[in-house]
């Protein structure tokens, strides 16, 4: 993975925090829970808002880059969180029913299909019955053709898998991006339900998906 096609990324999304998150965050409050996971924390926006507003933070990702960006935020804010470089695609070193609340913004896709599904279901596993989870994925859609035509205008793929394609050319050359499907979001999601679902951001085909474990 290369970890300079983060950089206009984190640059580009310094400081803001998804319109949900701070929601979501008062909802666990209230509903007793203090330990929360940002899976891909990337520079440590929300690991930096979280930890603000008094919660027990864990922020994981898989480029040094990453962590060291969200640790020398966390020192210049002087806040505290816990911060460790792991890899998505292995099993997370937490107990079943550790987090009140699971966040993973425009990570956990970067992946091919069988490690991407590893990875979900490791968040639900780790994500505490009442807890919450939030996601922004890229979504298949009803539109097969796009897969067809290469995933983007200006990108030069190839299929690592069905629904997986890895860009040859552009910033995110040899950066792999997982395109799901509605079945496949039921047969991940199950024990889960959708409280919210929509499209209202400028990520590519982005989809925000707001989650409640059942009890």
């Amino acid at each position: 993975m290369r970890e300079d096609v983060w950089e206009n990324w984190y640059a580009k999304r310094a400081g803001t925090v998804e319109p949900e998150v701070p929601t979501l965050a008062a909802r666990i409050r209230e509903l007793g829970f203090s330990r929360v996971l940002d899976a891909g924390c990337g520079a440590g926006r929300h690991v930096g808002y979280l930890a603000q507003e008094g919660f027990h933070v864990y922020g994981i990702d898989r480029l040094e880059s990453a962590v060291l960006k969200t640790k020398a935020l966390l020192a210049a804010e002087r806040l505290e969180a816990s911060v460790q470089l792991l890899d998505l695609k292995n099993p997370l070193p937490f107990p079943d029913d550790h987090f009140g609340f699971v966040l993973s913004t425009r990570a956990v896709h970067h992946m091919p299909c069988q490690e991407v599904n590893r990875a979900i279901r490791e968040l639900v596993r780790v994500l505490a019955p009442r807890g919450y989870m939030f996601l922004q994925i890229p979504m298949l859609e009803d539109d097969a053709d796009f897969l067809r035509r290469g995933g983007s205008p200006e990108w030069r793929v190839h299929f690592i898998d069905e629904h997986t394609v890895l860009p040859e050319t552009g910033e995110e050359a040899g950066v792999p991006h997982h395109y799901f499907t509605q079945s496949e979001l039921a047969q991940l999601f199950r024990g889960l339900v959708i409280e919210e679902h929509h499209s209202a951001t400028e990520h590519y085909r982005g989809h925000c998906l707001t989650l409640q474990k059942s009890t």
